[in-house]
């Protein structure tokens, strides 16, 4: 078993090793299994790790994603710190947000309906859709999950 939970090992593949910007919060709730935006959003605030993690808004994807933000970086001391979560709001959301409880409000409102029809992926419609055949690299990350079997 990994010592890094299962959001982390996400993020890190998706950004590190596939060099692509972050992935979404409904993403990363379909794959793992009882979690709810204000737990995840929570334990990634209180992770205590080498890099901050970083919410901001993809303007791609037109969505939130979560990333990595090295600390050795002087910029990230200009963004919002929930502890180790950083909010970078360029497209002027969240940013006035100063809790993770009223950040889980807003992404609550924000995704609560795709991840209850568990449409966790989004597609180059901006479209929320189940995960597609490309996504199962996630599976990889989290084989002990009982929720795509």
């Amino acid at each position: 078993m990994s010592e890094f939970p299962i959001w982390y090992l996400l993020v890190e593949y998706w950004c590190r090793k596939r060099k692509r910007y972050g992935l979404t919060i409904p993403f990363i709730l379909g794959t793992i299994e009882s979690v709810d935006i204000k737990t995840l959003l929570l334990e990634i605030s209180k992770r205590k790790c080498s890099e901050y993690i970083i919410l901001k808004y993809c303007w791609d994807l037109e969505e939130y994603v979560l990333s990595f933000a090295e600390r050795s970086y002087s910029w990230h001391n200009n963004f919002k710190r929930l502890d180790n979560l950083l909010i970078y709001d360029d497209y002027g959301k969240i940013e006035e947000f100063n809790s993770v409880d009223d950040l889980a409000v807003f992404f609550d409102v924000r995704y609560s309906k795709c991840v209850l029809e568990k449409k966790f992926s989004l597609n180059i419609n901006h479209k929320w859709v189940d995960f597609t055949e490309d996504d199962n690299w996630r599976l990889k990350l989290n084989p002990d999950s009982t929720l795509f079997a």
